[in-house]
């Protein structure tokens, strides 16, 4: 029953709805600016995109980054995670949408044909 928000100063906060109170906050280095975010089905990571170009894995356990995914040129804009967890799609204002393995954390695809920065994406 938690809530989950995310604000223009970085921070995901972790909201319990029955006790009112914050339970945890993810405050990524260097007050970086939040795009998007995109939480695991299995509620113990969430992925962030931003102004830096890359995604991160962050643990919902620690409040830590536990995986970088460096490969966008541009901010990222939007992200969503498959039902399995297993793989991650993002897009940006590269011009690309790509898909990324979860589990070893490596890139699988580029997608490339848009003439301009891809705003959103859904699976």
């Amino acid at each position: 029953n938690d809530l989950k928000a995310w604000g223009s100063d970085g921070q995901i906060r972790i909201w319990n709805r029955k006790r009112v109170s914050c339970d945890m906050v993810i405050s990524p280095p260097n007050g970086e600016a939040l795009n998007c975010i995109a939480f695991l089905r299995d509620g113990k990571y969430v992925v962030t995109g931003g102004r830096d170009n890359d995604l991160k894995v962050w643990s919902l356990e620690t409040g830590g980054c536990v995986q970088a995914l460096p490969g966008h040129e541009d901010w990222v804009s939007d992200i969503v995670v498959t039902k399995n967890n297993r793989r991650l799609v993002s897009c940006s204002r590269d011009k690309t949408v790509r898909v990324w393995d979860l589990v070893n954390g490596k890139l699988q695809n580029t997608l490339e044909g848009h003439q301009h920065w891809v705003k959103g994406i859904a699976l």
